[in-house]
């Protein structure tokens, strides 16, 4: 059977819908059945994220059409009339049923919708259920995405339906306390609920966070959230774990590009990048694709550098680099991990809400080589930056380390490094790529 998680928010303006767009396609690409349903109709918009994207729409409307059929025919109508399929150019594509504003009756019809007449006159309680059920049998995973504030449509999406409640909330007190009330509430009304259920699985996403400026008012508030929300990871949380472990990978950082209309940066900007947005919803995506049965691992997948410090572990390489190098140094250090080497590489290693100058500066204590790449594209800062992490390398006195420049384009080597043998990576031949490996006591 599968998941239905539903995203909620107390407050608008807190990146709800962007982030189920955006897990929502990111469960497509990992080949998960998936549907999506705007039940915000007051304010709907899920849709437009998906603008561009080649879709099937439906014959029978939207969500709002849906539920006024159930309540104005003698049979049930077939919710599948009502999805639209939208290709993400994944191995799936992601089903949605969204609202139809382009109907020109659309505001007549919501006014003319009463939720206490659809469950009290027409059976609501069990075509909800109903749609639950096929739901869960037809998709892996259903994302729900709620209408805001108290409301008998949140109602719905936070107590009938849901499997997993996903709470999103800023950094401030009418946010957070708002959500962490209905949060609550939705647990106790669960109890009460004619239809046999298990306890909510609530899932917190601090939401439009920056730990970039502020960072000790970031961490603040984080430590707060750890403690007055610990109750709700009991259920999932293995033991050893904290959740201030999670909040720190789950996150979603504010940036202020994606403030401006209605974008998929897990598409366009990828995951991989500790600091990034999508590293955040990719955390998310993981957790409710895997129905939370793997959280230890996705924890641990990514040592902090606090870890590597307490821990002393030792890595073969550092790569070094230029921030435009940075898909040249990427592809060296996945190659190099492939082959079994022990790589620190800066997307990999630093998380959100590490300090960066010390992730850097354990890296560097505890690696054994440096790979230094060169190229044109360092400017005058970077190139400050990166001749001091290589200073500790060249020193003669430091036997057991080694130095190593990547030339990847015909640029001059900088005169302190001109008497150190270099790795041609121009055209990135098999048999350089040998001499790397080598050169890191590595024959394999």
């Amino acid at each position: 059977m599968g998941t239905i998680a539903t995203f909620y928010s107390f407050k608008g303006g807190v990146g709800r819908t962007m982030a189920l767009a955006n897990i929502a396609a990111l469960l497509c690409k990992r080949g998960k059945r998936v549907l999506a349903v705007d039940w915000d109709l007051e304010a709907p918009g899920l849709d437009k994220y998906f603008t561009g994207y080649p879709i099937e729409r439906s014959n029978g409307g939207g969500l709002l059409e849906l539920l006024m059929d159930a309540q104005t025919k003698s049979t049930y109508p077939d919710w599948r009339e009502f999805v639209s399929n939208i290709n993400l150019r994944a191995p799936q594509k992601l089903s949605l049923i969204s609202c139809n504003t382009d109907n020109k009756e659309y505001v007549n019809l919501l006014s003319d919708f009463s939720w206490s007449s659809f469950f009290e006159e027409h059976g609501g309680g069990a075509f909800i259920e109903s749609l639950r059920d096929d739901w869960k049998s037809e998709y892996d995973v259903t994302l729900v995405d709620s209408r805001t504030g108290l409301t008998d449509a949140g109602g719905v999406c936070t107590i009938q339906l849901p499997d997993v409640l996903v709470a999103v909330f800023s950094a401030n007190n009418q946010s957070f306390y708002g959500v962490t009330d209905i949060i609550r509430r939705a647990q106790a009304a669960r109890q009460q609920l004619a239809y046999d259920r298990m306890p909510l699985t609530i899932l917190p996403l601090p939401s439009r966070f920056d730990s970039r400026t502020e960072f000790e008012e970031s961490q603040a508030w984080l430590d707060r959230f750890a403690e007055e929300l610990a109750d709700f990871y009991k259920d999932w949380l293995p033991s050893g774990y904290t959740p201030r472990q999670v909040l720190g990978q789950t996150k979603v950082p504010h940036v202020a590009f994606f403030s401006f209309g209605e974008k998929l940066p897990v598409i366009t900007q990828g995951v991989s990048d500790p600091d990034s947005i999508g590293f955040a919803f990719d955390m998310v995506a993981e957790l409710i694709g895997s129905d939370f049965q793997r959280v230890g691992k996705l924890l641990d997948r990514i040592p902090s550098a606090t870890d590597v410090l307490e821990s002393s572990e030792s890595y073969d390489v550092f790569i070094s680099y230029a921030n435009k190098d940075k898909p040249i140094a990427r592809d060296l250090a996945e190659r190099l991990q492939g082959d079994g080497l022990r790589v620190w590489f800066d997307e990999w290693m630093i998380r959100p809400g590490d300090s960066i100058p010390l992730a850097i500066e354990t890296g560097l204590e505890n690696a054994r080589t440096l790979i230094f790449v060169m190229s044109s594209n360092v400017t005058g800062l970077e190139w400050a930056t990166l001749e001091r992490q290589t200073a500790l390398f060249r020193d003669p006195a430091n036997r057991g380390r080694r130095f190593v420049p990547l030339k990847i384009d015909d640029a001059p080597l900088p005169e302190p490094f001109k008497a150190y043998a270099y790795v041609d990576w121009r055209r990135k031949d098999e048999s350089e790529y040998r001499r790397i490996v080598s050169s890191l006591g590595n024959t394999s």
